[in-house]
């Protein structure tokens, strides 16, 4: 038995020498590392419903440094952020962080707004609806990032992305959307 377990470990110690031979020779290790990276603009991430994208749009949302602008559905941005801390929102206005979301005009996105007062209340946290149907959700963090519902379900995946061609195509919507909506009652 120890000659086996001596042998197997003979022979996965040479897989790793060849493995790192290997990454040196193709610099695998820098292909690794701008694929992972968070910089690489072409990068379409699939975030799996649930807590993750839940997580990952409140981290971003705490570290926007100037604008926070969104639309959504029946799932809106807004129901969601429900289930974010407050205070990330607020800090974020704190520091200068505009936020702007546009609803459907539904009675039932009228319940929707449960924030704090100062959220309410701020001149930075903007709000208004539309009289049409809206996508499950779009969310653009400093005009940089923007963050894709993919159905109308809560279940759903939320697309990520820092690919600029999607960035401006989300902005423009969002400015369109803007422009056609309707302050918040």
């Amino acid at each position: 038995m120890a000659l086996l377990v001596e042998s197997k470990n003979a022979q996965i110690n040479e897989l790793k020498i060849k493995t790192e031979d290997l990454a040196k020779k193709y610099n695998i290790r820098e292909l690794q590392k701008k694929a992972s990276s968070p910089n690489n603009a072409s990068e379409l991430i699939l975030i799996p419903p649930g807590r993750p994208h839940i997580h990952k749009i409140g981290k971003e949302i705490g570290q926007s440094q100037n604008s926070v602008f969104g639309c959504g559905g029946d799932i809106t941005v807004l129901e969601k952020a429900r289930f974010l801390d407050e205070s990330i929102w607020m800090e974020a206005m704190k520091r200068g962080v505009e936020f702007r979301f546009i609803t459907e005009k539904r009675e039932k996105s009228i319940q929707i707004l449960e924030f704090d007062r100062f959220l309410r209340k701020n001149s930075r946290f903007i709000m208004r609806c539309i009289d049409a149907q809206l996508p499950p959700m779009v969310l653009l963090v400093d005009e940089k990032e923007v963050f894709i519902r993919t159905e109308m379900s809560i279940e759903s995946p939320v697309l990520r992305t820092a690919n600029l061609g999607i960035v401006k195509m989300a902005k423009l919507f969002l400015d369109a959307m803007w422009e056609r909506a309707q302050p918040y009652q």
